[in-house]
């Protein structure tokens, strides 16, 4: 098997940063969005709008295939397409619309196939996108530098994984990503191992249930680390010796 390790600290901004990112970033991105949209409900329409007329286009093409339609269900169709074919969606409202409802990896091709790409909603809604921006302009501005250091300093243990810690466990020759080498990540050899015996090294270290009192929250992001000061990238060891360098950070 191989194993991921991180080879150096991340870690949340400080609250410096934090504030600097919000001030820079974020706000702008909120009052650029409240200019685009002072009611939620246009990217709305505009989608339902386009999902209403693809509908009604594919029920009269059923009918063309010898489906039989209800009457009235083919003059409300024929009724749709000839309202929207007088007002059509203008492609900014299209990705106005894709911009809030749609993933941004969605290519710019027709109404139709953009929404036959996307049977169901997968993205952020634009009430997701409202509460998220909200929050950051009416609450996050006005926290306390002391309130923000202790948030952050939580999410750094919960969200942030460290020097030393196991990442991920793959079988032998795994085909590593770009990305998952030197200087950010240290990969090692056991030959022979079964990464499947050995997921539990990817756990976490859980605390106390949450508010709910069912899902536990987690006091570190990760629980089993290696001092990589005894590692280097590609170093092949036996089962044994390995284990010997795993680190329990729930016990330290």
């Amino acid at each position: 098997m191989e194993i991921l390790i991180k080879a150096i600290d991340s870690r949340m901004p400080t609250v410096e940063e934090w504030r600097e990112q919000l001030n820079e970033i974020t706000l702008p991105a909120a009052q650029a969005l409240f200019a685009a949209y002072p009611d939620a409900e246009q990217a709305k329409a505009t989608k339902a709008r386009i999902e209403s007329y693809n509908s009604a286009v594919a029920l009269l093409q059923s009918v063309q295939a010898g489906k039989q339609v209800e009457p009235e269900k083919q003059t409300k169709a024929a009724l749709t397409i000839s309202a929207y074919s007088a007002n059509p969606v203008t492609q900014q409202q299209v990705n106005r619309a894709k911009l809030l409802h749609w993933p941004t990896s969605l290519d710019d091709g027709s109404i139709l196939s953009m929404v036959d790409k996307l049977p169901e909603h997968v993205g952020p809604s634009v009430a997701e996108q409202y509460d998220y921006y909200r929050n950051q302009t009416d609450i996050e501005q006005y926290k306390s530098d002391k309130a923000k250091s202790d948030e952050l300093a939580v999410l750094d243990i919960q969200g942030c994984s460290k020097l030393g810690d196991i990442i991920d466990i793959r079988p032998d020759g795994f085909c590593w990503g770009k990305a998952e080498c030197p200087p950010i990540f240290i990969r090692i050899k056991v030959p022979g191992g079964s990464e499947k015996s050995y997921q539990y090294l990817r756990e976490p270290v859980l605390g106390s249930p949450d508010s709910t009192g069912l899902l536990p929250i987690f006091d570190t992001k990760h629980r089993w680390s290696i001092d990589i000061s005894k590692i280097n990238d590609s170093d092949e060891f036996k089962l044994e010796d390995f284990l010997n360098l795993v680190l329990d950070k729930s016990k330290v």
